[in-house]
């Protein structure tokens, strides 16, 4: 008897699903919870075409999160949803539409509720994709998430004239494509991102009573062109209107108090938008990519520019910025055409790319209480022709003004510690520029592009000149090392057509060490300097030089013609007689020579190199030798010992080893085994060695340190006897 009840119900189902084509359906919506006359804890789906209520099983239940998809999807008609089903002979009433009843029939093409309904349950017809138009009853209270999500067909959509409609959820018409127009109830109070993505709606009356405007709402309403606010609302979520790209103009209510993010970004035809005096807050993004919009007045409230507010609106040529604003964020005010900006007192800090692309700024002030500039903060502000950089900077960030090809004049206060990778590059009518004392490395590519370029002072502490780092600076005509370089990087004057007959000045600590890499001039056309540390100093010179042409530095780095630099070979070493002989150098100085020098202490004296020399300097029996890297030695062996120039005496080297560029004194050991120190005798003449002194323990005169204290004869160190300073070991 089962058996044949069962496919009797099999046999009427099929029934009902053949005419499906040609009824008009009553419905028992899915998901229902119900009881006698009211809903209560049990979820069903039926479906029926007349008055009997067909199920797959005796209990509802078995039903339970199933849809009508695979009956509707056969039809094209409408679908009627009764105010009551019968079940069992138990009559119900239908409250709801639940979750997902219609979802995905993408055949059904209309709906009539006759159920007094409150809710339309989320997804209820989402991807209904033929449905054309629907009568919302009036006893819906709320509409649930995406509940019409996909609906592109869905071109009318009414409301009741006593419509009780209160919420619309988020996403509940989202890419209704062809929904073009329509009337919320004036009892509507709250929107959440209802219409996303109805490219087809074209204007929308807000009701009277509405107050709040979700996120992301109107989010790709491409054609919608006019929006009517009414007064009581006073909150517009992110990104509400973003990407309108047919909206002109706007005007927000006097109760809103926040811009949120990204409200109206991508707004490319908006051309004025009123903003109430109340604002003070305007999130970021909140006009990125307005390009119509031209001027824009910002309420006094307002304290920050936030990151990106205004980036991409490429007609923006006048903005205020109110008197208490203290932050211009990132990308603010970037691709904008903003050719003055008056920047308030009370700013501390611009953010990265804030002004990128400006390609109309003349001029801006940066106040004094800004300590922070971002990376490409003027990057391609083309025709920015000065700018003051404030004392409380210490940093300037890579590529800060990168293009800015019209800049002539900018100050770097003494307080900048570090300056980034590219900062100046294309800066092409830069002429000089001051780099701080404090500098140490000047980065990639700093002055990459710099054509007329000419003076730039290298601190003294600097050790790095980064790769490309004056790329192209066709006018520098002279460089200037300092001692403390240590290494340049690749290209780091390659197309500097200006040193071929200028001159570089390298320090002769820096000639021996530092591989210079690339395009950089030939050092035929460069020129060394060294600093007398004391009144004879020794040096290994890695380089030709000719001291016939050596000239003195004056503390700008030019060059003067007086110059008192005596340069001396030691030759030859008379262990008999204890002397060394030596000439002064006139003409031409060999490479990787020991050299004794002797000029005014503290005093810079520069000296042409010579690559290409062909005439050099007699350098047979030199007993100065002189190292390009360090070098390991036999302090002590058999035959000789290397001493070391410190302060006008030649000490034992007891290091084992020789420092790079240096020259030390090579001679025989036997010239006493109880040698301490070599004596260096300075006529004022000729600043020559004339003898060779040698101290013995075996002098019993009392000891006394440098400070004039008696001290024993195991003390070690430099001692005063008989009145001569000696190195006691």
């Amino acid at each position: 008897m089962k058996r044949l009840l069962s496919l009797g119900m099999i046999i009427l189902l099929l029934a009902g699903i053949l005419k499906v084509s040609a009824v008009t359906f009553k419905v028992a919506v899915p998901n229902k919870t119900l009881t006698k006359d009211t809903v209560v804890n049990m979820d069903f789906s039926v479906f029926d075409n007349t008055t009997t209520v067909m199920v797959g099983s005796d209990d509802p239940r078995a039903l339970r999160n199933n849809n009508y998809c695979s009956i509707a999807n056969t039809t094209t008609g409408t679908v009627t949803v009764p105010d009551t089903i019968t079940y069992n002979g138990t009559k119900y009433a239908v409250v709801k539409l639940g979750q997902a009843a219609f979802n995905g029939c993408t055949a059904l093409t209309g709906v009539i509720i006759n159920a007094p309904v409150t809710e339309v349950g989320q997804w209820a017809f989402r991807g209904c994709s033929s449905l054309q138009s629907i009568a919302i009853p009036d006893s819906v209270v709320s509409i649930h998430k995406s509940a019409f999500l996909g609906c592109t067909s869905l071109g009318s959509v009414t409301f009741g004239n006593n419509s009780r409609l209160e919420t619309i959820e988020a996403g509940c018409f989202n890419n209704c494509s062809s929904l073009s127009s329509i009337t919320l109830p004036s009892t509507v109070n709250q929107i959440d991102g209802a219409f996303s993505n109805c490219t087809g709606l074209v204007s929308i009356n807000l009701p009277s009573d509405i107050e709040s405007i979700g996120t992301s709402t109107f989010d790709g309403c491409t054609h919608l062109e006019n929006v009517y606010f009414q007064d009581k609302v006073n909150f517009i979520g992110s990104y509400a209107f973003h990407d309108c790209k047919s909206l002109k103009t706007i005007s927000i209510p006097s109760g809103v108090t926040t811009i949120n993010e990204g409200v109206f970004d991508s707004c490319t035809v908006l051309t004025n938008i009123v903003l109430p005096e109340g604002v003070a807050t305007i999130d970021k993004y909140a006009f990125r990519g307005c390009e119509a919009l031209s001027s824009i007045h910002i309420p006094d409230g307002v304290t920050t520019i936030a990151d990106g507010v205004f980036n991409g609106c490429i007609r923006l040529n006048a903005v205020n910025i109110p008197a208490h604003v203290n932050a211009i964020g990132n990308y603010s005010f970037a691709k904008t055409l903003l050719d003055t900006v008056k920047l308030p007192e009370t700013v501390t800090s611009l953010g990265y790319n804030a002004f990128d692309n400006c390609i109309q700024l003349k001029s801006i002030n940066i106040p004094d209480a800004v300590t922070s500039i971002g990376i490409d903060a003027f990057h391609n502000c083309s025709v920015l022709d000065s700018i003051h950089v404030p004392a409380g900077v210490t940093e300037l960030g890579e590529s800060t003004f990168d293009g800015c090809k019209q800049l002539r004049k900018v100050n770097i206060p003494d307080q900048v510690a570090s300056i980034g990778n590219y900062v100046f590059r294309d800066c092409e009518s830069l002429d000089s520029i001051h780099i701080p004392d404090g500098i140490t490395t000047l980065n990639s590519g700093t002055f990459d592009g710099c054509t007329k370029l000419k003076k730039v002072n290298i601190p003294d502490v600097m050790t790095t000149i980064g790769a490309d780092a004056f790329r192209n600076c066709a006018a520098m005509d002279s460089i200037f090392f300092p001692e403390s370089v240590t290494a340049i990087g690749t290209d780091a004057f390659s197309g500097c057509s200006g040193l071929l007959s200028g001159k570089i000045l390298f320090p002769v600590s820096l000639l021996g060490q530092v591989s210079v890499q690339g395009d950089l001039i030939n050092a035929s056309d460069s020129k060394t300097y060294l600093k007398i540390e004391h009144a004879l100093s020794t040096y290994n010179i890695p380089v030709n030089m000719d001291i016939s042409q050596v000239s003195t530095l004056n503390a700008d780095n030019q060059e003067e013609d007086n110059s008192d630099l005596k340069t001396y070979i030691c030759k030859t070493y008379d262990k008999t007689n204890k002397t060394i002989s030596e000439d002064v150098v006139s003409g031409i100085l060999p490479a990787n020579t020991g050299v004794l020098f002797s000029g005014t202490v503290g005093t810079r004296y520069a000296i042409p190199v010579k690559v290409s020399a062909t005439t050099l300097a007699d350098v047979s029996g030199n007993k100065l030798i002189g190292v390009s890297s360090d070098t390991e030695i036999g302090v002590s062996s058999s035959a000789y010992t290397d001493y070391v120039l410190v302060d006008g005496i030649f000490y034992k080297s007891n290091l084992g080893f020789l420092p790079a560029s240096r020259a030390y004194l090579h001679l025989e050991w036997n010239i006493s085994s109880s040698a301490k120190m070599l004596k260096v005798v300075d006529d004022a003449a000729t600043t020559s060695i004339r003898n060779i002194s040698t101290e013995t323990d075996a002098n019993d005169a009392p000891l006394y340190n440098l400070e004039g204290k008696r001290v024993d004869r195991n003390y070690r160190g430099i001692v005063i006897r008989n009145g001569n300073k000696i190195l006691n070991r």
